[in-house]
Formats: C-alpha cells, structure tokens, sequence
C-alpha cells in the first residue's frame, strides 16, 4: 500500500508535537518537590534571597549583610512609612540594639521590603547592657487595674537614670485596664474630652510623630534620655514634628478619639525598650 507524502508528513508533526507535550509535563513533573526519605534532614532556610541594601546611613560591613537561618518571628520586613525607631517601639527594644543586629549604622535609612533582624545574630548579647538593667530596675508593684504584676522603676530608679522628673501629661479620669491589652502592657489611659490638651511628661526630644503604628492612632513619643522614653497616643491633632525638642508640660498634642468611641489619652513610659509601671513614676494625684 502506497502512504501519501502529505499523510507521512502530517504524521511525522504530530509525533514531535506529542514529543514535546511528553518533555514539557515530564519537566513540570520533576520540578514537584518530593518528600524526602525517612530520617533525611529538611534543608536550612537560606535567609532572605539577597542582602540588606547597602548605602543606608552608616553603611555594612564590608557592603552585605551576611543572615543565618532564622525562624520567620525572628525578621520583621519594612512597609511603607517604618522607620527603624517605629519597629523597635512596636517589638519593644532599643534602637540601638536592632542597628547594631542589622549593621545599619544610626539606623537612620531603612528600605521598604528590607527584611530586619529582630534576634541578635551569634556574637552579641541578647540586649543592651541598658535594656537589660531596665528590665531588673525597681521592685515588683501591683498594675492598677490590671490584675498581676509589673516589674517597674522606682522613683529613685528614675533619678538616678538621668533625673527624669515625671508629670502628667493630660487631665481626667485614668484607666488602666483598658491599656493592658497584651501581658507585659503597662500604659494608663486618661479619659478626657476631644481636642484637651496633651502636654509632654517631662523635657526631651520628638523621636516619633505619626500615624505608623496603628494600634496608638496619631502618636508622638519623646525620648528623654538614652533609655526613657514616653508614648502620647490616640491624638487628634498633633502640634510638634520628629527632631523637635520639648520642654515638660509643654502642648505636644490635642486629645482625640480611642476604642469604644471615648476621648482618651493613651500613655506609656518606656525603658530600655520595654513598658514599666507609669503609676510609680508619675505624682500621686487627689
């Protein structure tokens, strides 16, 4: 029997397409993780694909930031409007500590999508020597309306970490409970009316005004030495800008509106990084 030419091609382009079908799924198919055998071990996480962005203020060793594998609670990844200030004060740490994990120099230039060491890398301490004597300083004290414990400051403790002479920031009634959403918590919230007066706790530096942190509103915080700092949050309007320096009792802020639709005034004394108690750092009021 006599095939067509025309038959023997079409026959002929229709292998290698059936032939190229079978290559492609084969490939796609060998692309599918398997499970690894018994007793094989899992391969390490390499880290983040590339290195922190070089350039940032202060620069990187050598140009790259070498990573070690890491749990993903370990890394905090930048979003627009974070500065590196804002990310310690959300993961509770010193500045200083999370520039120094990360090789950013004064931290003052972070990129958005630049992956953040939150854990200190082989090599440095835990914490800073200051974050560390801020957590031990003071006695355990009853949390007003809080139900446990704090580990929290003495007035005397306050002195002698740079004379901090504390007062209060807002008029009204204060309540605590409603703070302390999270153990560890220990700001007070000071019930007021819209658009009250929010004055700066003691003298200091703006390290932060914003709307970053969503949690706190519109908020300001003031550094007032090297470890104390102080949080003004849920504000309606806020009267002063990052880098100014403030007197105490100086208008910072204007009240605003927190949960449950209250005029309110949320307040925070930090330490190190880490909340204290503000009730034993603040005048006894009537």
């Amino acid at each position: 029997m006599v095939v067509p030419v025309k038959a023997v091609l079409r026959c002929g382009v229709g292998w290698v397409l059936l032939g190229a079908v079978v290559l492609a799924l084969s490939g796609c198919w060998n692309w599918i993780p398997q499970s690894p055998a018994p007793g094989t071990p899992a391969p390490a996480d390499a880290g983040p694909s590339s290195a922190v962005p070089s350039g940032s203020s202060g620069g990187q060793a050598g140009g790259t930031a070498q990573y070690e594998p890491a749990n993903a609670a370990d890394w905090y990844t930048v979003e627009a409007g974070d500065t590196l200030f804002s990310i310690a004060w959300r993961f509770r740490m010193q500045l200083s500590d999370l520039a120094a994990w990360n090789q950013l120099g004064d931290g003052s230039l972070i990129f958005v999508g630049q992956r953040i060491r939150l854990r200190p890398p082989p090599g440095f301490p835990a914490a800073s020597p200051a974050a560390a004597a801020g957590s031990r300083a003071g006695a355990a004290a009853p949390a007003p309306g809080g139900g446990g414990t704090a580990s929290a400051p003495s007035a005397s403790s306050a002195s002698s970490a740079g004379a901090v002479r504390w007062q209060w920031p807002a008029q009204g009634r204060v309540d605590a409970r409603g703070a302390r959403s999270r153990p560890g918590d220990y700001g007070v919230r000071i019930l007021g009316q819209r658009g009250q007066e929010v004055a700066a706790a003691a003298g200091g530096k703006v390290m932060y005004a914003g709307d970053g942190l969503r949690a706190y509103g519109l908020l300001v915080i003031v550094r007032h030495t090297p470890q104390w700092l102080s949080a003004y949050g849920h504000n309606e309007r806020i009267l002063v800008r990052e880098g100014d320096e403030v007197r105490a009792g100086q208008p910072i802020a204007a009240m605003g509106i927190g949960p449950g639709n209250a005029a309110m005034l949320h307040f925070e004394i930090r330490r190190g990084g880490k909340p204290v108690e503000p009730m034993n750092l603040l005048p006894k009021r009537n």
